[in-house]
């Protein structure tokens, strides 16, 4: 939805937003050490399988698991996995 430089704000069907996101604080920090405090992934989950096409085509150069037909990840730098799921 918007991108200021260290924030994004995400959103879908034209929502103000969904989820926002920020570098303030973790910009050019050390990636996530598992087994330390911090977050080590998160998981966005979407009405059904359709949605994955469309984001995997503008994931580009951006390297990303298919963990299953529904299911894919992504890391960021910091070591954080997203995973993007499907209800159907």
């Amino acid at each position: 939805m918007n991108y200021w430089g260290s924030a994004a704000f995400l959103s879908t069907a034209g929502y103000h937003h969904h989820i926002g996101l920020n570098t303030w604080e973790s910009l050019m920090g050390g990636s996530h050490v598992n087994g330390y405090a911090g977050l080590e992934y998160f998981t966005v989950t979407m009405p059904d399988s359709n949605y994955l096409q469309p984001l995997i085509s503008r994931l580009g150069d951006v390297p990303f698991e298919m963990q299953s037909p529904t299911r894919l990840s992504i890391t960021d730098p910091d070591g954080i996995k997203l995973i993007v799921s499907t209800t159907t």
